[in-house]
């Protein structure tokens, strides 16, 4: 049995690896960054104030572009 040219083991780890890892790191990433709040997260991270507002920055602006591009870049050889 085949789907898109590939065994179906094939097909799950593509799946898995390119489509379904990157989009729990961007929920994951949007959760944390937009649903969790500042004081929360400052708790829980217990860390100094520059580098919590590094975190955040990183969390909220940085890692969704970049799980979008990583996320972008696996799906494409679907369309080749």
């Amino acid at each position: 049995m085949k789907m898109l040219d590939r065994s179906i083991f094939d097909f799950v780890d593509f799946m898995t690896n390119n489509i379904g890892m990157p989009i729990g790191a961007l929920l994951i990433s949007i959760f944390t960054g937009y649903y969790y709040t500042k004081d929360i997260s400052r708790k829980e991270l217990a860390a100094s104030n520059w580098m919590f507002t590094i975190w955040y920055m990183l969390i909220r602006y940085v890692s969704p572009i970049a799980i979008l591009i990583i996320f972008i870049q696996g799906i494409l050889p679907i369309f080749k």
